[in-house]
């Protein structure tokens, strides 16, 4: 038998890198206790990035910041107000239609499944879930708030049901309010609020760090203007095509649901990729079973969402977010389904501009990686070439040293 050797090795890390690992690992366990005022500083943040632009233009025309800060937000909350107050009681009347409709659509939907796919719906076993979707459709239209809701019709009914909505979701509006306040303040500063962080930095880093935040601003500004472009376009192309066939047709199906669909589909904009076909399921499955539907209406829903999608993808989304990172379509269902697994609708809104930053974070370090292996190349060619050119001229040298001594 042959000796055998025991080699031990000897790992060791230096004090700075398990000071930072500490400090890495209790500053996100910190950010997760805190993730409410997280969330409320990083949508701020994206607010400010988005109006930075505009209210940089304003002031040069010299109209003073703060007041260009105050007309934006003004501006916007008179028109999504005004729209708001035109557009509630048909949409409260269309939404208590279609709850009135969705006994019918599910028996409708069941009734298809049956005679086309019948071991689907054995397998869903949508029998039973009908008693329960008839009795929580007759809770929420028989409901008090949703009543009160539908009553009157005057602008005086109209803000006290707004002012009913917003009391009934206080936390909503007190978290709206902080954030649109430290957006305000942040829009205030002439340079971006990173600025002053910076300084804390190594001056070699000061330049890189500064490079990285201004990407990930410009894209997070970016990315919620064209969302909300998209949700708006999206959702006014949505009522086009469930409303202009009735001018044509008055007892086409989807008319009187028109306006709770397209708010639906604008909406689930704010979802990528998932939202679409969200949306676009659920307008064919009401069409198979809404009153006067049936597989035609389920197969024009599906159709015009395809084609709505596809205007989106060629036309719309490459003009609104030419400012924004993209990011891989697997990539944005992922990201999704992560956020909503950890923070509900929520997390799920918010997936698209965390996987931004990280991605914009990962692009800059690799150019950045790459930048310094250039500069380290363009170094050593640059030495060789001295070295050739020394030698070349000796070279000449002794040649015509040679020649004069001859």
């Amino acid at each position: 038998m042959g000796n055998s050797e025991t080699r031990i090795v000897k790992i060791e890390i230096e004090p700075k890198i398990l000071l930072f690992a500490a400090l890495g690992v209790g500053g996100i366990l910190l950010a997760w206790q805190l993730r409410t005022i997280v969330l409320m500083l990083f949508l701020a943040f994206i607010l400010n990035a988005a109006l930075r632009p505009l209210v940089d233009t304003l002031e040069s025309k010299r109209i003073p910041r703060f007041v260009s800060i105050l007309l934006i937000y003004a501006i916007f909350f008179v028109v999504v107000g005004f729209t708001f107050v035109v557009i509630v009681n048909e949409v409260l009347v269309q939404v208590n239609n279609l709850l009135a409709a969705l006994p019918s659509v599910f028996e409708g939907v069941v009734n298809f499944l049956k005679e086309n796919l019948p071991f689907l719906a054995e397998r869903l076993r949508l029998d039973t879930l009908q008693p329960g979707i008839n009795e929580l459709v007759q809770q929420l239209s028989q409901s008090s708030i949703f009543q009160d809701l539908l009553k009157g019709d005057t602008l005086q009914s109209v803000v006290d049901r707004t002012a009913a909505i917003l009391g009934a979701s206080a936390e909503l509006l007190v978290s709206t309010v902080t954030v649109i306040m430290v957006s305000i303040y942040m829009l205030q500063r002439k340079h971006s609020v990173y600025k002053g962080l910076l300084a804390m930095l190594h001056e070699r880093r000061i330049e890189a760090t500064s490079r990285l935040l201004e990407k990930v601003e410009a894209s997070l500004g970016g990315w919620l203007i064209g969302q909300f472009a998209l949700m708006v376009i999206v959702g006014l192309m949505s009522y086009l095509v469930f409303w202009v066939p009735s001018l044509f047709d008055p007892s086409f199906p989807f008319a009187p649901y028109a306006l709770p669909l397209a708010l639906a589909t604008g909406i689930l904009e704010a979802l990528p990729s998932l939202g679409p076909v969200i949306a676009m399921i659920i307008a064919s499955l009401l069409g198979l079973g809404i009153p006067g539907g049936g597989l035609g209406m389920a197969a024009y829903a599906a159709i015009t969402g395809l084609l709505i999608q596809n205007l989106e993808a060629v036309i719309v989304v490459p003009q609104v977010m030419k400012r924004a990172v993209g990011i891989d379509p697997i990539l944005t269902i992922l990201g999704v389904l992560a956020g909503f697994q950890l923070g509900s609708v929520t997390g799920a809104l918010l997936a698209v501009p965390v996987i931004a930053v990280v991605q914009i974070t990962i692009m800059e370090l690799v150019s950045a990686q790459k930048r310094r292996e250039q500069r380290n190349l363009d170094a050593e060619n640059g030495v060789h070439e001295s070295q050739m050119g020394f030698n070349f001229v000796g070279f000449v040298k002794n040649k015509l040293r040679v020649k004069n001594e001859e």
